[in-house]
């Protein structure tokens, strides 16, 4: 018999349960191809499909995590590329659907079909930070067993049916070098420890460091007082150095520097 992805048996982006839905796909909680190593639970077939594949409802067409995994994918091969230049190596070829990719050069952008669309930035930017929070409900349910509260009711409509709309944040980089949150050697992973669940109680905030970005995510209903008072203490306690420069509302994507034009 086929080994079953449940705890609860309730998917926690569709809130369906057999035999109306099914949990035979291992439910990555992050790409594999960006890493991740961790199996989720309770994420029915139907929604795990859903966020791997091109969604044809929306123009341009594309897929959720397809939007997470490239921008953060283009970031660590050109982190990757002056060593291996130094070595007198070559990397291997990156696949992209989206980047037209210059090794020789360290460049990478957009592929000019899609940079000159004026709604790819836009649509772009949005299944990206779908993608953000797919991967914060899936990481939370798999560490914490209650991604079904009702109060992600928002990140299921946002992440899984493009519904409505919740706000993301960003920590700028100053021109110092890109300073990697923690050692992902062994994967990519979102911890859920004690400060991340207060920050979720108090503030309804989550700090998603990933790929050497850091990302703040608005899980949980609250004020937007609440929520600008968390980043202005993480404002305050972050950007007072010399890596970063501050918090900032992410409404375009290139706003992240993903190919570090801030580095080169």
């Amino acid at each position: 018999m086929k080994k079953l992805y449940v705890n609860i048996g309730t998917c926690i982006f569709c809130k369906r349960s057999e035999p109306e839905v099914t949990f035979r796909t291992r439910p990555h909680t992050i790409p594999q191809t960006m890493g991740g190593r961790k199996i989720g639970v309770d994420v029915c077939d139907e929604c795990n499909h859903y966020f791997g594949t091109v969604d044809k409802q929306i123009q341009p067409h594309m897929a959720v995590e397809t939007c997470v995994k490239e921008v953060l994918n283009v970031t660590q091969y050109l982190t990757e590329m002056p060593k291996a230049q130094q070595e007198g190596k070559e990397l291997p070829y990156l696949k992209s659907i989206y980047f037209a990719i210059f090794q020789k050069e360290h460049v990478i952008r957009f592929k000019r079909a899609f940079a000159s669309t004026p709604s790819f930035v836009r649509t772009y930017t949005r299944c990206f930070k779908r993608g953000l929070y797919e991967m914060f409900l899936q990481e939370f349910h798999r560490q914490t067993g209650r991604g079904l509260e009702s109060r992600f009711d928002a990140i299921r409509r946002f992440a899984r049916y493009n519904e409505g709309d919740i706000p993301v944040w960003h920590m700028q980089y100053n021109r110092i070098g890109l300073h990697f949150g923690m050692d992902e050697s062994n994967g990519v992973t979102i911890p859920i420890n004690d400060k991340a669940l207060h920050d979720i109680e108090e503030y309804g905030m989550f700090t998603l460091i990933i790929r050497g970005f850091w990302f703040y995510l608005a899980v949980a209903p609250m004020p937007m007082t609440t929520y600008l008072a968390y980043l202005k203490q993480e404002n305050d306690e972050m950007a007072s150095g010399a890596i970063f420069r501050g918090v900032e509302w992410l409404d375009d994507i290139h706003q992240i520097d993903f190919t570090l034009s801030r580095f080169s």
